[in-house]
């Protein structure tokens, strides 16, 4: 063993400059530690505050990164029916394909016959006997908007004499974005005898018969909000 390694049994001292090398670590290394420590206080006591904002609670359910966030379901079908079909074609409906799609509901005019086992919204200020019915049409569609807008990807207006193959309809939607205004169904221009109450001024739009399907993004749209 070398002897420049050992004196008297015992190690060599450190030199003075590894001695005050780790002296000067040690400082560095608390004072690194503490400023840490004392950013994190301080991020955490921002966060605290900025949660107790009224103004911030009030705000995030509604912002654009909560609704986001949201989990919605695939497809609302609201079913626009009558007092007098309930029993029948409203029944079969919801006893069928109703029970395949994530919500549906069926309008009729208010004081409608009501069961626990349909689920009918009674419609103020329409008659199931006025025809075409687009004013009883339009209040469901506010309806839909108004309560279920946030909810779901897509919303369908059907007829109670529909047969809908939920399972197609579902994977046809799926491949379509619906955050993106989408208005779809079959053109048309309604009866002749009635063209001069729906106001189209020779344009066709898409109406009652297989349906009309409205996105996410069409069925938020200010006109839904508007109607009086």
């Amino acid at each position: 063993m070398k002897a420049s390694m050992w004196v008297q049994g015992h190690r060599k001292r450190p030199r003075l400059s590894s001695v005050l090398h780790h002296k000067c670590l040690l400082p560095f290394l608390s004072g690194t530690i503490f400023g840490i420590a004392l950013s994190t206080i301080f991020i955490l006591l921002l966060i605290s505050l900025l949660a107790g904002n009224d103004g911030w609670n009030a705000d995030i359910t509604d912002s654009g990164i909560s609704g986001e966030l949201t989990v919605r379901q695939p497809l609302y079908v609201g079913v626009m029916t009558a007092g007098k079909f309930l029993h029948t074609r409203a029944t079969a409906c919801n006893n069928t394909w109703g029970r395949q799609v994530s919500k549906v509901e069926f309008f009729s005019q208010h004081g409608s016959w009501e069961d626990n086992h349909l689920p009918i919204i009674s419609l103020p200020g329409v008659s199931d006997d006025v025809y075409p019915p687009q004013g009883k049409a339009f209040r469901m569609l506010q309806y839909m908007c108004q309560n279920h807008g946030q909810s779901y990807d897509w919303f369908m207006r059907a007829d109670d004499d529909s047969y809908i193959n939920v399972e197609r309809l579902q994977r046809f939607l799926g491949k379509i974005d619906s955050s993106k205004k989408v208005y779809m169904g079959q053109p048309g221009y309604g009866f002749p005898a009635v063209w001069h109450k729906l106001g189209l001024n020779g344009r066709n739009f898409c109406m009652g018969g297989p349906g009309v399907i409205f996105s996410r993004a069409a069925i938020q749209g200010e006109y839904f909000h508007q109607i009086p």
